[in-house]
């Protein structure tokens, strides 16, 4: 991904920050399955992809020492603005700017579908974990945002959303990191997934909390839904309402934690 995009995925977060909390269901639930995987005390534990602290009081209720570390200046300054206690460092996940093994625990909810290279970003995670720490990460998987992501795919002919991977690749990437740098091949990843269904009553309140959580960006060239295509969108979604009167954006999540092996 080319910096500018960075940069712009990096502002469309910011302009969310505030009203983040608002709109973040699905990173609540992600987030409470994914501080299951870690251990109750944490030493110091690093949250990567920290958003503007949604997960600040409960991490560092465990912790001895938190940081919280994020691309967007954005959600930093809303992050450090309710937390002005802890260490907050704004960079990118594909340049970590940790010293190896500063961390005793690293947590990772929903941000790893930004970078790259999900192998290079999980051996630099890795690298900065001390020997008996836990990395703990979810990700989105392909199936994810269904069936808007179709149905917007149906109507203009393009996805308008990232390629998320396939349960099969995330695990590979896992394994292969692993058997790459030969410290951790005792270790046993715990892998699992989960189907996330975010119940709405209509197709503007899916798209609006998109926008609400910054996931709402696309890069430069490709085109906007029209009003003609997203009122098709709208129309198509209706056969997808369930008896409960509810729309469902669907998300398919891959859970992994990843303990460091003692040399």
């Amino acid at each position: 991904m080319p910096e500018h995009h960075k940069a712009r995925i990096a502002e469309s977060f910011g302009k969310a920050a505030r009203r983040y909390a608002q709109h973040n269901r699905l990173q609540q639930q992600c987030a409470a399955m994914l501080l299951h995987r870690l251990p109750k005390r944490l030493g110091v534990v690093l949250d990567a992809g920290c958003g503007p602290g949604v997960n600040t009081h409960a991490l560092s209720v465990r912790a001895a020492t938190y940081y919280g570390f994020d691309l967007s200046a954005g959600m930093l300054a809303q992050a450090q603005e309710q937390f002005p206690q802890y260490n907050w460092l704004q960079g990118d996940l594909e340049q970590l700017p940790f010293a190896p093994e500063s961390f005793d625990h690293i947590y990772v909810n929903l941000a790893l579908q930004w970078t790259n290279s999900l192998a290079d970003v999980l051996q630099q995670l890795l690298r900065c974990l001390k020997p008996g720490g836990t990395l703990a990460f979810s990700t989105v998987l392909e199936g994810s945002m269904a069936p808007l992501g179709r149905l917007f795919l149906r109507v203009t002919g393009h996805s308008h959303h990232n390629r998320f991977l396939r349960r099969s690749e995330l695990l590979t990437y896992v394994q292969q990191v692993i058997a790459q740098t030969g410290v951790f091949a005792a270790c046993s990843p715990k892998f699992d997934t989960e189907y996330i269904g975010i119940p709405y009553m209509n197709m503007r309140d899916m798209l609006y909390d998109l926008k609400g959580i910054g996931a709402n960006y696309q890069p430069a060239g490709r085109a906007r839904l029209t009003r003609k295509q997203l009122r098709q969108v709208e129309e198509d979604l209706e056969c997808y309402r369930e008896t409960d009167g509810l729309l469902y954006l669907n998300w398919h999540i891959g859970f992994v934690s990843i303990t460091k092996a003692i040399a």
